[in-house]
């Protein structure tokens, strides 16, 4: 059986905590360790209905924009949760 010890990862002050007893519970078990760092779904929408409220350019302009920033958004949680990810495997290397 091939097991693998998971640790879930979020940058917070028990990072380190976790990585450390993972690689414990991974040397013990004599399995492969895996870090996972998951970004949630944001819940509030990127563009609600602005019917009615802007002229129709306007409204084109400011959901344009707003798409925009959405994806500057993501692309920064995903270069945040890589660095997190980086500096875990790093941690885990001196241990």
């Amino acid at each position: 059986m091939n097991n693998t010890v998971t640790a879930c990862v979020d940058g917070s002050l028990s990072t380190r905590s976790v990585c450390e007893y993972a690689a414990w519970a991974a040397r013990t078990l004599h399995s492969q360790l895996a870090l996972l760092h998951v970004i949630e779904k944001d819940s509030t929408p990127v563009v609600s209905d602005l019917t009615g409220t802007l002229g129709i350019d306007s409204q084109q302009l400011l959901t344009d924009e707003l798409v925009e920033i959405e994806g500057q958004r993501n692309r920064l949680l995903m270069a945040q949760g890589k660095a997190i990810l980086d500096s875990c495997a790093e941690l885990l290397q001196k241990l």
